[in-house]
């Protein structure tokens, strides 16, 4: 029960119904908190959860809830056109590769070094996260529609949210591209090769939409 409440608070799937709607709804000031903060949170209680039985049926089934959040969310923010929600089911994305860690942690017994990846992931993420919410605040940019031809006019913080969906995205030699080589490489080194696999997917899956709206903002017309 304690386990499913960190998921809860965390998005990962099957748990994450109630994160796109309030993503949404929200300012997207406390979009960003929520994304991150609370996200924070939920994967300490997680961790210490772990901590506590490394070998318990939770820890076991955490490296396939982490990648099969991954390639969930990064499917679904395919469909989405209204900006808020696709950077919802993308938080839901980044929550699987963080419970994929917390998986791999605990497969090679809860070892201090094998949680610095967690907390580099956590502390990156915090700034990725954090700064797309805050451009929406800023950009005024509600619909996907509306990102179209913005990089011709306010190129200066077009360029800045660029490089935030890069490093979301994982393209080197971002932030972002670290810290999810370093969880993967954890994971690889406790023996979770398909739900790396799986993970490996979901990012790539994530190319989709993240480089989209680059192309929107700098290649198309403005409406």
């Amino acid at each position: 029960l304690m386990g499913a409440a960190a998921l809860f608070k965390l998005g990962a799937v099957p748990f994450h119904f109630w994160l796109p709607d309030v993503y949404e709804s929200c300012a997207p000031g406390l979009a960003g908190f929520l994304s991150t903060s609370i996200k924070t949170a939920a994967l300490f209680l997680l961790m210490r959860l772990a901590s506590l039985g490394p070998a318990s049926a939770l820890a076991a089934c955490l490296p396939w809830v982490g990648a099969l959040s991954a390639l969930y969310g990064s499917l679904l923010a395919l469909r989405q056109v209204r900006l808020q929600r696709l950077l919802a089911y993308s938080s839901v994305s980044h929550a699987g590769v963080l419970v994929l860690g917390v998986g791999a942690w605990a497969a090679q017994g809860c070892e201090s070094a094998a949680a610095a990846p967690l907390f580099f992931y956590g502390l990156v993420y915090l700034f990725m996260s954090n700064g797309a919410f805050l451009f929406l605040r800023h950009s005024g940019l509600s619909q996907r529609g509306d990102a179209a031809g913005y990089g011709k006019m306010r190129p200066v913080p077009a360029a800045l949210f660029a490089v935030l969906l890069l490093s979301l995205a994982g393209i080197p030699p971002t932030g972002g591209f670290l810290a999810k080589l370093l969880i993967f490489w954890e994971a690889v080194k406790a023996g979770l090769y398909l739900p790396v696999a799986v993970a490996a997917l979901a990012s790539l899956v994530g190319l989709g939409y993240y480089l989209g709206l680059i192309r929107d903002m700098f290649f198309d017309e403005p409406v």
